[in-house]
């Protein structure tokens, strides 16, 4: 057995050591917040490092009612899932385009898409909000879930013209051989692998429209349309400040959201364990034949 030297030991107890400090820095700020949900105002300020005297429950349930939290939840869950739907069903199509089909202005339009990028929302800000007013799309989920599309929308389509662009040519020319059109090889071919990447995607979209502030704050004017980041924001926005209250809301939403970060993991490695097994199933000829030599194309239209 192979022996440790004093100097990797050494190495490797500050190693640990440094990770341990950064697990407090980061966890901590939690842990507080979490403990000064159940004080008062005058226990905050007074102890506010120590453990509370009472551990009443019924706060949270006070924060989720007073701050209108569950209607907060379903904007934004509304919201987020416009959004992701708009961003698989417009990039999707785009890149397919972009990456199977010859047309003039195609490089063009991926070094657009790249180019989108490098806006900022801020700059667009004041135009945007003077095109939703003139369309009477101010301060309606509509509007901002087109806004929110359009912003996200070049990124996904580069990410699904990379995807697209590695997949074999072949595919593309036996299912043409095997009469499938253009829709057709989109719809049973390419769509099903590509589950991986539109996953990656709706996760990355579904994480900027939960968390977008910016553009949920400036047109959403009605506080029963505001999503869940401008409620957060207007927690402390009050005179009057409970701030116990305040920490319990704040507390519920983290917790929340750790738990639906969880979901898409989970969901992103069963999509891709299902995609591997799909593509080997599929991968042993690219002319697409089972065993009895029909094509999705041909019994659509056997059926047909």
């Amino acid at each position: 057995m192979k022996k440790t030297s004093i100097k990797e030991r050494l190495f490797r107890l500050l190693a640990y050591l440094l990770i341990l400090v950064l697990l407090i820095v980061t966890v901590y700020p939690f842990i507080w917040m979490i403990l000064n949900s159940f004080k008062s105002n005058a226990e905050i300020f007074r102890t506010p490092l120590a453990l509370p005297k009472s551990w009443d429950l019924s706060v949270f349930k006070k924060a989720w009612t007073n701050y209108n939290l569950g209607r907060a939840y379903a904007n934004s869950l509304k919201i987020t899932a416009c959004v992701v739907l708009i961003n698989l069903a417009v990039s999707s199509l785009a890149a397919y385009a972009t990456s199977t089909l010859h047309f003039a202005g195609r490089k063009s339009f991926l070094l657009f898409c790249i180019g989108c990028q490098v806006v900022s929302g801020q700059v667009l800000l004041t135009p945007l909000f003077k095109l939703l007013v003139d369309t009477s799309l101010y301060s309606t989920h509509l509007g901002l879930i087109l806004v929110m599309s359009a912003f996200s929308i070049p990124l996904s389509v580069y990410l699904f013209h990379g995807f697209f662009s590695e997949l074999p040519r072949e595919l593309y020319e036996s299912a043409t051989i095997d009469s499938c059109n253009s829709f057709q090889y989109l719809i049973h071919i390419l769509l099903p692998l590509s589950k991986p990447i539109m996953s990656t995607v709706a996760i990355f979209q579904a994480m900027f429209a939960w968390n977008e502030f910016l553009f949920s704050m400036t047109f959403l004017k009605s506080e029963k349309l505001w999503s869940l980041q401008p409620m957060i924001n207007n927690l402390f926005s009050g005179k009057t400040q409970n701030y116990g209250m305040q920490f319990a809301a704040l507390s519920i939403t983290i917790f929340q959201g750790t738990r639906k970060s969880r979901s898409r993991s989970n969901h992103t490695q069963q999509s891709r364990l299902q995609s591997d097994a799909e593509s080997c199933a599929v991968a042993p000829v690219y002319g697409l034949h089972n065993s009895v030599g029909n094509t999705p194309c041909k019994q659509s239209r056997m059926r047909s």
